[in-house]
């Protein structure tokens, strides 16, 4: 079981100032290992869409060992890669306002670091998004 006190809650894209088209996400990278609680059993990533007029063309999860060096991760690419139906995810439209995304990591299998990346395609506008992440860690 995990108990609320080993979840760590973390703004990987705060809410902010609209996103232009053709444009990524500014986000945090997750280091899914804390001082105190060791390395995270599973991450949620919550990627909270807001009005857009772009489509997204890239929406996806990267790992890697070291810290600044990710690259893909195969299964979650939305876009590319089959989703939980097991057929191939959708990326957001640009009439996908306020959707959801969640990834769920199971971080046993993956590497220390992650990072989101989230890119508009062209509009007029641009759009809003915001990114947390939740970090479960077992109790012991």
């Amino acid at each position: 079981m995990i108990k609320g006190q080993n979840v760590r809650y973390l703004n990987v894209t705060p809410p902010a100032a609209i996103v232009g088209p053709s444009t990524s996400f500014v986000t945090a990278e997750i280091d899914t290992v804390d001082t105190r609680l060791g390395h995270a059993d599973k991450v949620f990533i919550v990627c909270v869409q807001g009005a857009t007029d772009a489509a997204f063309t890239a929406l996806k999860v990267q790992d890697g060992d070291v810290s600044g060096t990710v690259a893909d991760v195969v299964g979650l690419r939305v876009g590319t890669d089959a989703n939980i139906d097991g057929t191939t995810s959708v990326l957001p439209s640009a009439t996908s306002d306020n959707g959801i995304t969640v990834f769920e990591i199971d971080c046993k299998k993956r590497k220390r670091f992650l990072d989101v990346v989230a890119t508009l395609g062209t509009g007029t506008v641009g759009g809003f998004m915001c990114i947390i992440a939740i970090l479960a860690y077992h109790d012991e």
